[in-house]
């Protein structure tokens, strides 16, 4: 068995982190924020293009409509891509909380606000893995019904 060996000397919440290893973290947590904001300009543009495509579509429905292509499925795009940038406010707010809390930890000397910073980037890793094994089983139930369609149709 592993023994429980405490890091500290005291009980503080002193932060003990080697001078490369804080540069690291600082270096990390600002292309954290940038990559952050960038993500929350991103929803945000994905929400204005989702709005504006449905009704782009419902006003000029009868111009656009492809042959095969109903009303319905061009609205439930326009859905998606709504969801879909709902979706990425969760890993985007972890990421910048990560950012956010890293920078106020090495500026403290906090292991406690250190913690919560990691917390929140485990947070965002755990959920984006999650989105790429979802995304991923989509993608194979995709393939296999365009298979089957194919395969009926010949």
């Amino acid at each position: 068995m592993e023994e429980n060996t405490n890091l500290y000397s005291d009980n503080t919440n002193q932060l003990q982190v080697e001078e490369n290893a804080k540069s690291y973290l600082v270096e990390t947590a600002k292309w954290a924020k940038f990559l952050s904001i960038v993500g929350f300009i991103g929803i945000g543009l994905m929400i204005i293009m989702g709005i504006f495509m449905g009704a782009f579509i419902f006003k000029y429905a009868g111009a656009i409509l492809i042959p095969g292509l109903s009303l319905g499925t061009l609205s439930f795009v326009s859905f998606i891509y709504i969801v879909i940038a709902l979706l990425y406010i969760y890993p985007i707010l972890k990421l910048y909380q990560f950012a956010d809390l890293s920078k106020k930890a090495l500026t403290t000397n906090d292991s406690a606000i250190l913690t919560k910073a990691l917390e929140a980037q485990k947070s965002m890793f755990k959920f984006m893995g999650i989105w790429v094994v979802v995304v991923l089983f989509i993608y194979v139930i995709i393939v296999v019904v365009a298979l089957i369609g194919i395969v009926l149709n010949y």
